[in-house]
């Protein structure tokens, strides 16, 4: 349940049943439809995945090592995380935040300006 826009949704490569979605709330979220169908929540804190606190506009895992998460961010960056070093908040370690980052850089282009990262691939 995100508190704002959710700006994409993408499936889990390899495992039909998960899905993430990042949104204007500033969080990556993970859903397990054998889980759970639907969260009428207000401020739901469950299943936040990553929190860093500006707008998460676009998500993608990689195809081939579907552990590497990168995220495009409203101020130009792009953050790339290691999926086996998250967690979360509803989980027993429940270390969601920026744990798992791997590397995280903004676009020399835009050095001085921001744009929305509003289309992230692996290639």
């Amino acid at each position: 349940c995100h508190s704002g826009t959710a700006y994409e949704v993408i499936t889990t490569p390899g495992d039909p049943n998960t899905f993430l979605s990042c949104g204007e709330d500033g969080t990556v979220r993970v859903f397990d439809v054998r889980t759970k169908s639907k969260c009428s929540k207000r401020d739901c804190k469950e299943d936040i995945l990553i929190e860093c606190g500006k707008a998460v506009t676009s998500v993608s895992i990689n195809p081939l090592a579907p552990y590497q998460l990168g995220i495009g961010c409203e101020d130009s960056t792009v953050a790339l995380f290691d999926r086996r070093s998250l967690s979360t908040a509803g989980s027993s370690s429940g270390s969601s935040g920026m744990a798992g980052l791997t590397y995280k850089f903004k676009p020399e282009a835009l050095k001085d300006r921001t744009c929305r990262v509003t289309s992230l691939q692996y290639r």
